[in-house]
């Protein structure tokens, strides 16, 4: 399995303004750092627990040996799939629609799965199938947010933290959102 981002989030889940009342910053000497450290905060927080904070579009790419009948995405939270496309015995391309009944998606668990009612053969091949489906959070939870805000307060005031400090205070965060794999 290997994941690939194909539209990255447009936005930030926390503005800059808004971090700057966070930390209680009153000039704009510090606005590109701040970004950056929210920028990075976010990708801490995404990377450890497999999230997508806000919109983006992923494509998830299956091995001939991966494609099953239940097929586990590990991203949350999965909005919708957008395509599903694959290469038959012949290694042509193939496209599957769910109005047809190829597959069920289940998006509301962690992690959220396509499940085949008939799994396609595949050609031998490091991308016989993908997957390409929108991920992230409609209205963010509050807790995250307030971890992405708590994070950068931690890198923009302790910038001599190790960084293993900081990945266990990353992962007291995003705790009871990891989706294991």
């Amino acid at each position: 399995m290997k994941y690939n981002i194909v539209t990255p989030a447009s936005d930030l889940p926390v503005s800059v303004a808004d971090m700057k009342t966070h930390l209680r910053v009153t000039h704009s000497n510090h606005d590109n750092l701040i970004e950056s450290y929210i920028k990075s905060a976010v990708q801490m927080i995404e990377n450890r627990a497999s999230l997508c904070l806000m919109p983006q579009t992923w494509k998830l790419s299956l091995t001939d040996e991966e494609v099953v009948e239940k097929i586990e995405i590990y991203k949350y939270p999965v909005l919708g799939f957008v395509n599903i496309t694959y290469y038959d015995t012949d290694n042509a391309s193939q496209s599957l629609t769910n109005s047809q009944d190829d597959y069920i998606s289940f998006i509301d668990g962690r992690p959220s799965s396509l499940i085949f009612e008939d799994v396609p053969t595949t050609y031998e091949r490091e991308d016989a199938m993908q997957i390409t489906f929108l991920a992230g959070y409609d209205t963010i939870p509050e807790d995250l947010l307030l971890g992405v805000k708590m994070l950068v307060w931690r890198m923009y005031n302790h910038p001599d933290d190790p960084v293993n400090e900081r990945f266990s205070f990353v992962d007291r965060i995003v705790r009871d959102y990891r989706a294991w794999q």
